[in-house]
């Protein structure tokens, strides 16, 4: 578990965003905090929204193959 804190601590102090899988491994230790204990879940989630790396659905190509079968 101290593996995860320490590379959430050198991707933020990189200026670098953490993952959506990162931040759920933060949360219960974000909601004792008394900044956050009038927060619920989702409301923490949005307030760290802008250090998320949201991960995209990959766009799939268009390629001719789909013309010739």
């Amino acid at each position: 578990m101290k593996n995860v804190f320490v590379t959430i601590r050198k991707k933020l102090n990189k200026q670098q965003k953490i993952t959506q899988r990162q931040l759920e491994v933060l949360l219960p230790f974000l909601e004792r905090e008394r900044e956050f204990k009038t927060f619920d879940r989702d409301a923490i989630f949005i307030y760290f929204s802008p250090i998320i790396c949201i991960k995209q659905d990959k766009v799939k190509v268009p390629t001719l193959e789909d013309f010739f079968d």
